[in-house]
């Protein structure tokens, strides 16, 4: 019953400085001012430091450029890949949709997009080739 009691004449304490019942905080006040603290970088750092050394005339980057390169050139289907996907951009993901298909995906889109049906459809259908 004491702990009711504490929980009580803290959350009147509170309300008498404006904050409101379980909230310790000012009214508009944030209770995580400074964010959520940012990711933590610290291999991708040392990585890009490290590529930036030279060895002779050329950065370590370059030179992993330069074997990526040789790679893909004697065949490594993986090193062409790799080589593709960053110079080319990765491939278009293709769908087919038929007529039905498009107006339940636009319903589930629009709702949750909160927008007419109409309008999403007609966003979608401009991006997609249906089929017959």
């Amino acid at each position: 019953m004491a702990r009711a009691n504490t929980a009580s004449a803290e959350n009147s304490v509170a309300t008498a400085r404006g904050h409101g019942p379980g909230r310790p905080w000012e009214k508009g006040q944030s209770g995580n001012a400074g964010g959520r603290p940012k990711k933590d970088r610290a291999l991708t750092a040392a990585l890009d430091a490290e590529l930036d050394k030279k060895i002779g005339r050329k950065t370590k980057r370059e030179l992993v450029a330069a074997k990526v390169l040789e790679l893909a050139l004697g065949g490594d289907m993986t090193a062409v890949k790799f080589v593709a996907d960053r110079t080319e951009g990765l491939p278009i993901q293709r769908h087919r949709f038929d007529d039905d298909d498009l107006h339940q995906q636009a319903e589930a889109l629009a709702e949750e997009a909160k927008r007419p049906v109409e309008e999403v459809e007609g966003m979608l259908r401009a991006h997609l080739t249906l089929v017959k």
